[in-house]
């Protein structure tokens, strides 16, 4: 059970920890966060790889900060070899005292950094199905590490696997949502679309052009005050939502707010998961300007 202090850090820790999406900012913002409240010496945060049963340094603070980062590049840290090889290969924390008594101590570091471990608190990042990392606490200051020490650090390692599960899933949904606007960004057509609700939600940068409008004056409105100069588009938008059938290759007279007069061509359809409806979509071209008169979308 944590003590009066190790909970107030905890919860400083947390109330932004799950806020962080992007993963360097959670490894830098755990380590300044742990070396202060256990007033420790150094900290790092190691990777875990499991096609190849190692660990590769993320993120690291100290004295030795920029040397052990240079000899990262080149080092291995297997699982199973020093303090954080065997955490990762047994999940589970370690605390130690005195290095100089534990044979799990790998002194190669040292040798190579110059810098001397007197203490190890060590503690993986891991959900129940695999360990992500391990988060590694050298030297305390003021006194030796404790329990409470070890069950913050470990409460913390399992709390950021959640945060870079969170990461993950968040840098999925912008790439998809990254690609979906390079995808209407780039359609040679116009293209609308309105949620369930009959608001409109998109209209893309030919579709812009096409209809004289901007969609930051647009977007956001329900279709039939969005496109207010025109009602065939919006009222196909209406139709297909309360029917959800698609209508295809129908044409309309219409004219822009600048007074532009011209025949659009379009098809609605409805935007489905299974059988919920989810909105409609509109292809939209200007006829009068394509070769030969062109023909509806």
């Amino acid at each position: 059970m944590l003590g009066t202090y190790h909970l107030s850090v905890l919860y400083d820790t947390l109330k932004d920890l799950h806020f962080l999406y992007e993963t360097d900012r959670i490894y830098g913002y755990l380590l300044e966060n742990i070396m202060k409240a256990l007033d420790a010496d150094a900290a790092s945060l190691f990777v875990a790889d499991p096609a190849k049963g190692s660990l590769s340094l993320r993120a690291c603070i100290g004295p030795k900060k920029s040397t052990l980062e240079m000899i990262a590049e080149e080092l291995p840290f297997p699982y199973g070899k020093g303090v954080c090889g065997w955490v990762a290969q047994f999940h589970q924390p370690v605390m130690i005292d005195n290095v100089q008594t534990d044979p799990r101590f790998n002194p190669q570091v040292d040798t190579l950094t110059g810098y001397k471990t007197k203490s190890i608190l060590c503690a993986p990042i891991a959900n129940k199905d695999e360990v992500l990392g391990v988060i590694e606490v050298l030297n305390k200051k003021s006194a030796v590490f404790n329990k409470n020490d070890l069950d913050l650090v470990t409460f913390l390692g399992r709390q950021t696997a959640i945060a870079l599960a969170n990461a993950r899933l968040y840098a999925d949904i912008e790439r998809t949502r990254k690609f979906t606007d390079c995808v209407f960004a780039n359609l040679t057509s116009g293209f609308a679309s309105v949620d369930e609700a009959g608001v409109l939600r998109r209209l893309n940068p030919t579709g812009e052009a096409l209809l004289g409008i901007l969609s930051s004056d647009c977007v956001g409105k329900p279709a039939g005050q969005a496109l207010n100069d025109y009602p065939p588009l919006s009222q196909a938008l209406s139709a297909a939502l309360s029917t959800r059938q698609a209508r295809v290759r129908e044409e309309a007279d219409c004219q822009s707010p600048a007074g532009r007069k011209f025949r659009l061509g379009f098809s609605v359809f409805p935007i489905l998961d299974g059988d919920l409806a989810l909105g409609a979509g509109i292809i939209f071209q200007d006829l009068s300007a394509a070769a030969g008169g062109g023909t509806a979308p």
